[in-house]
C-alpha cells in the first residue's frame, strides 16, 4: 500500500505532496495517510504500533490471503481458514434461510434438473 511519508517535524505529507498535520496525542489514531482524501486514517492504533489493523505494515506477515471458499466477495488469511469457515456470515446467512418453514431447495429448477439433483 503506498501512504504518505514523514517530514523532518514528525508531520506527514500525502501522496500529492501537501502537509498532513501531526497526530494529537490524546487520541492514539492511525498514521496512515488516506491517499484520496489527504488526512489521516481515523481507526486506532494496534498496542505497540502506529497504525490499525488495516495499515499495519507489511513487516508483520500473517501469510497468504485467499478467497473465502464459502463467499469469493471478500479474502481471508490461509493459516485462518478454518476458523474463518466457522464464523464466516455467508454460512450464517444461508443456514437462517434453509431453516425457514418456506424454503425448498432446487424448487425452481424444473423437472429435468430436479431429478438429476435428488438422484
Amino acid at each position: 500500500m503506498a501512504g504518505g511519508s514523514l517530514d523532518a517535524a514528525g508531520g506527514c505529507t500525502s501522496p500529492e505532496g501537501a502537509a498532513v498535520p501531526p497526530p494529537t496525542s490524546e487520541v492514539i489514531r492511525c498514521s496512515w495517510v488516506v491517499p484520496n482524501k489527504g488526512r489521516r486514517c481515523r481507526f486506532p492504533v494496534l498496542p505497540g504500533t502506529t497504525r490499525c489493523g488495516a495499515h499495519k505494515e507489511d513487516g508483520v506477515d500473517d501469510g497468504a490471503r485467499i478467497p473465502c471458499p464459502l463467499d469469493p466477495n471478500h479474502t481471508v488469511f490461509e493459516k485462518r481458514l478454518k476458523q474463518h469457515l466457522k464464523v464466516c456470515t455467508k454460512k450464517r446467512d444461508e443456514s437462517v434461510i434453509e431453516k425457514q418453514p418456506f424454503f425448498r431447495r432446487g424448487v425452481n429448477l424444473g423437472p429435468d434438473l430436479q431429478a438429476t439433483e435428488e438422484g
